[in-house]
């Protein structure tokens, strides 16, 4: 399935587990996921925008972790996810197709009249 995230960062690691002595080797997207909001019997919330849950991190595939790395953060990553063959339960990040950074240190740019300049957002793939 072809996605588009707002990625904040990534993360990939490789070594040997301290007390389980096994290797290991990962890759995880940190995403903005939106808020949500909760009623029960005991309370409700009101709540709007997004956070980073890292229990909602999105695995990546390995081979993608050169890529990534050449990525300005954060951004808009569109990709393409499938059914983690490990854990059937979850998605895995398989394919990029591009990627939109953001400039934050330049949000809008009055000079132009074009929208993509007035975000400050800057295409690459």
């Amino acid at each position: 399935m072809k996605k588009t995230f707002f990625v904040t960062g990534f993360q990939s690691a490789k070594g040997v587990g301290k007390a389980s002595g096994k290797p290991y080797e990962f890759a995880n997207l940190f995403n903005l996921t939106p808020v949500r909001n909760w009623k029960t019997d005991n309370g409700e919330s009101k709540s709007s925008g997004f956070t980073v849950d890292d229990d909602k991190c999105l695995k990546a595939q390995i081979a993608l972790v050169p890529q990534l790395a050449q990525y300005t953060y954060p951004c808009f990553i569109e990709a393409e996810i499938d059914i983690d063959p490990e854990d059937m339960t979850s998605t895995i990040l398989v394919d990029i197709f591009g990627h939109t950074p953001l400039d934050l240190n330049s949000p809008f740019n009055p000079s132009t009249s074009d929208s993509k300049a007035q975000s400050g957002l800057k295409v690459s793939s």
